[in-house]
Formats: structure tokens, C-alpha cells, sequence
């Protein structure tokens, strides 16, 4: 009879340890005490170099692509508040079919 109180009192004994095995995730700080994220941004035109499938371009996040050379540099800075980007394009048919760059139009 003693041998089994002292089996009972061990097995609850033994229960009430701790267990070093944790079963559910830990919970993510608040956002308050999280760091903030950083973010990288680009402000202006970027050179892309060719590739198989691309030309070579100069690239802008808001803007889009331009296709001039890279001696020629970025396109100009935007002339006024309401100016508009045009991206280049292609104009005429036939014989009279010619590339016109991309420019800042006025609204």
C-alpha cells in the first residue's frame, strides 16, 4: 500500500515538473515595440543595362522607361508642377514610321 502512495505522489510529482518542450509558438511583439520596416526608394532615373530580352533603358518608378542613349543621360527634370510624361513611341507608317523619345508634355 505504501509502494503505491509513493508511485501516486511520484507520477504527480513528476507532472508538476516544467516541461522544457514548448508546444504553441511564441507570440510576435506588438507593433508599437517592433522596429520600423526600411524601405528603399528611388528618386529618379535609374540606367538599365541590355540584356537578351530588354534594350537598354533608363528606368523610373513612377514614370516608366525611356529609351534614350546613356551619353545622352536621364531624361530632364520635370519643367513644370503639371507637366505630364509621354513615354516614347512610334509614329507615322510605312516609310514615314519614326521613333519619337519620350518627353514631358504641359497639361
Amino acid at each position: 500500500m505504501l509502494s503505491k502512495i509513493i508511485g501516486v505522489f511520484a507520477i504527480l510529482f513528476l507532472l508538476m515538473i516544467p516541461t522544457t518542450a514548448d508546444a504553441h509558438k511564441k507570440h510576435n511583439r506588438p507593433a508599437a515595440h517592433k522596429p520600423a520596416p526600411t524601405v528603399q526608394v528611388t528618386l529618379g532615373w535609374t540606367w538599365i543595362e541590355a540584356t537578351l530580352f530588354y534594350r537598354a533603358h533608363w528606368r523610373h518608378n513612377h514614370y516608366g522607361r525611356s529609351y534614350r542613349n546613356f551619353q545622352a543621360g536621364p531624361p530632364p527634370a520635370r519643367p513644370h508642377a503639371h507637366s505630364v510624361w509621354v513615354p516614347g513611341h512610334w509614329e507615322g507608317r510605312g516609310r514615314n514610321r519614326h521613333w519619337v523619345p519620350g518627353h514631358w508634355r504641359q497639361r
